[in-house]
């Protein structure tokens, strides 16, 4: 009753109590795991599912559940190897193939990560994630032509917000600092920051741009940014 209605905090008691009766029921075992899941205990919930696939090795419900709690981790290479498994019974498996993707973008794996996004952009032409994937990892990889390429593509569509952050910053390594100063504005606008904010919002992006591009003449258009508000 508590399962269903999604009360999962009641039901989690009431199923490791039948855990305890019935050690060997997955069913019991994947409730119990999906509650803990459900209430934010990601290891917890990966503990219980790696013992129902003990009974289950062949799951695909529990390889995804198992990839899943593995990336929110940070085991990323441990969960390469689920979503592997996805891929390899799904070949056309766009969120295996994305998700792979991250995986080894995180692991700083780039060419491996590219890879898997120009699959899952090949899977699903009409989706602008993998190109919005694709365009942030030929910008790291120094690939600013590919990149523009796609950051245009995101620009004719429907961008977000990021989309015009992270164009600027690629405009501004290829010191094109018109075109990076414009977008810079458009993020802020969008975002409705005023522009002395963005210096802090981008400190983060501050090791990327610095291996392209002069960081000191960076803060130059941050100022001008300020004074053109």
């Amino acid at each position: 009753f508590y399962f269903k209605r999604h009360y999962h905090a009641d039901a989690l008691p009431a199923l490791l109590k039948l855990m305890e009766i019935y050690p060997k029921e997955t069913s019991y075992i994947e409730k119990a795991g999906y509650c803990r899941f459900k209430e934010g205990d990601v290891a917890g919930a990966l503990e219980l599912y790696k013992r129902a696939e003990i009974f289950k090795p062949d799951s695909p419900w529990l390889t995804r559940q198992i990839a899943t709690c593995l990336k929110l981790t940070g085991r990323y290479a441990d969960a390469e190897e689920y979503y592997q498994r996805e891929l390899d019974a799904n070949p056309d498996n766009y969120k295996a193939i994305m998700n792979l993707g991250h995986c080894a973008l995180q692991q700083e794996n780039l060419e491996t990560a590219l890879r898997h996004y120009y699959h899952a952009d090949y899977i699903s032409p009409e989706n602008a994630t993998p190109k919005r994937a694709i365009a942030w990892v030929e910008l790291l990889k120094g690939n600013y032509d590919k990149s523009r390429e796609y950051y245009d593509r995101l620009l004719r569509g429907e961008p977000t917000k990021t989309d015009y952050l992270n164009a600027g910053h690629l405009h501004f390594l290829q010191k094109d600092y018109r075109g990076a100063l414009e977008l810079y504005k458009r993020y802020c606008r969008e975002c409705g920051i005023p522009a002395s904010a963005l210096a802090d919002q981008i400190k983060d992006d501050y090791e990327v741009l610095g291996r392209g591009g002069d960081l000191g003449d960076l803060r130059l258009l941050l100022e001008k940014l300020e004074m053109e508000e």
